[in-house]
């Protein structure tokens, strides 16, 4: 895995997304971990953006809904947390099956955790159930712990589960995330609200505001 990672560093498409997204290839290189795990490899990644035009990138608030996103979101452990994630995505996704979802996460926890970076988790994995990408929001005021080694309490957890087809938009997905994290006061501004329209249009508006952004898809398959 090490060798795929340091590959990672000098591909032609990591290049690409990180000088349109203004995130470091360190950063990134911590999420495509999680990819590359799971079975994909360098040669996919460079042929999906080949396809692609590479100024081209998916923003959130294309595939977050209301009842995507959980309020009050609690958990005595890491498992908890993530069932109540899947469980929302389960109503928003009938065709997956929760318990292989579940499991797919845990055993990627228990190989990489995932690493809180400033109070933001982004959980994300693959499934041939699905038709187009869904996203979950959850979000924790009083804070979680989720890493217990870390010790850092996390205010919004992403759970994003996207079938193998569509691997280019979710990769891209999970680059203007942690991009949407970088900018100033997001999830602090986040956690004042209560109101589902009110998080998407504020993610929305976030998106538009970035500076220097490449073109964000709007349209997706459901």
């Amino acid at each position: 895995m090490r060798d795929k990672n340091s590959k990672f560093l000098n591909f032609t498409g990591a290049k690409e997304i990180t000088r349109h997204q203004k995130i470091s290839c360190e950063d990134l290189k911590k999420h495509m971990a999680r990819f590359l795990n799971s079975g994909g490899s360098i040669k996919k990644i460079t042929s999906m953006l080949s396809k692609k035009k590479a100024n081209q990138f998916v923003n959130l608030s294309a595939y977050l809904s209301q009842s995507g996103i959980l309020f009050g979101l609690n958990g005595t452990n890491k498992l908890d947390i993530i069932l109540k994630l899947v469980a929302v995505l389960k109503e928003e996704a009938k065709s997956i099956n929760s318990n292989n979802i579940v499991l797919n996460l845990m055993e990627q926890e228990e190989r990489k955790p995932t690493t809180v970076t400033g109070g933001v988790v982004i959980l994300h994995c693959m499934s041939d159930k699905l038709k187009g990408i869904e996203v979950v929001l959850g979000i924790s005021r009083k804070g979680l712990k989720f890493n217990s080694a870390e010790g850092q309490k996390v205010n919004l957890i992403f759970l994003i589960v996207s079938p193998p087809s569509l691997k280019f938009d979710y990769l891209s997905l999970v680059v203007n995330i942690v991009n949407l994290k970088m900018s100033s006061a997001f999830t602090s501004k986040l956690l004042l609200m209560d109101d589902p329209q009110a998080v998407l249009r504020f993610i929305r508006d976030t998106e538009l505001k970035i500076k220097n952004k490449a073109p964000f898809v709007t349209k997706v398959v459901r």
